[in-house]
């Protein structure tokens, strides 16, 4: 991975609290991952500028925790729509919009927010590329630490990955549904947002 180290699978290690700890190897629960730095830096105003061709990053900060998800609602059944926005559409709205604002007072150094407009939208609201059928979303967290913090303090947070494992775990009531390919990709993804 751009030298940084090869991808493994680790579909063995997911659906608890500490799955992304436990990925890591030689590192034992006590160890809290953190930062070299003391304090947060100050953020650097967003500009509007294009810099074009590749940038390369030396010297990166020890225990940068980087996380890419993304959802693909494109082949969602009717009852898993409904399901959705019954269950689930409100509270990850709202941890996105948390994590989104409230930056710096959880340890992330930025999030980035994309959608690819060619598979259309299924809702309207903000921020809009949640509207959007496939989306992908970039974390970078100061430290592992305060990733798994947020995940455990976060009430919205907390309550959508209890009702997601009760629907779609094992024994829910949607564990064999037509739409679990795509809530599996979902659920991947909340599992990486739940240390």
């Amino acid at each position: 991975m751009n030298g940084v180290g090869e991808l493994e699978p680790f579909g063995d290690k997911i659906g608890y609290w500490g799955c992304v700890r436990h990925r890591i190897p030689d590192v034992n629960l006590g160890d809290k991952l953190a930062s070299s730095l003391e304090e947060m830096p100050p953020r650097v105003p967003e500009t509007t500028t294009i810099c074009f061709g590749r940038t390369t990053a030396i010297n990166l900060l020890n225990n940068i925790c980087f996380l890419v998800e993304g959802q693909d609602h494109a082949g969602m059944s009717a009852e898993v729509k409904a399901l959705w926005f019954e269950e689930f559409d409100a509270l990850v709205t709202g941890w996105m919009g948390y994590l989104a604002e409230y930056t710096t007072a959880n340890g992330l150094f930025d999030v980035r927010m994309g959608h690819v407009s060619d598979y259309g939208t299924f809702k309207t609201g903000t921020p809009i590329n949640l509207n959007h059928k496939r989306k992908t979303e970039m974390f970078c967290w100061q430290d592992m630490s305060k990733f798994e913090r947020v995940g455990r303090i976060h009430r919205g947070h907390v309550k959508l990955r209890k009702r997601w494992i009760e629907i779609y775990g094992p024994g829910g009531e949607m564990r064999d549904s037509k739409g679990q390919n795509n809530s599996r990709r979902l659920l991947n993804r909340l599992q990486l947002d739940s240390p």
